[in-house]
């Protein structure tokens, strides 16, 4: 997973976040990414549950985004995250913008 996460810092993330990873020889699942506040790699292991519920990697977005926009994590008032779909990886950049 170093080597997917160093990828998205290299097209301009500055912290990434990876959800729904299993690790192939453990059959662990996780969360992992970097943290450039703290400078260091992290990986959340999490038991999985095999059932399906609509929405809740919306959620998980959201609060994601939300604790990192009021601070945590990231340079306060911006956040780059990836969020994994069925093929695909989606990249996405959000800044708060004071009015």
């Amino acid at each position: 997973m170093r080597r997917l996460t160093d990828e998205l810092r290299s097209k301009g993330a500055e912290s990434v976040v990876i959800t729904s990873v299993v690790e192939s020889e453990t059959n662990q699942h996780m969360v992992c990414g970097y943290d450039k506040a703290e400078n260091k790699y992290f990986e959340i292991p999490y038991d999985y549950i095999s059932v399906r519920f609509p929405g809740t990697g919306d959620i998980f977005s959201a609060i994601l985004t939300g604790s990192i926009l009021n601070g945590m994590g990231q340079e306060e008032g911006t956040a780059v995250f990836g969020c994994p779909d069925v093929d695909t990886i989606n990249v996405f950049k959000i800044e708060k913008v004071d009015e």
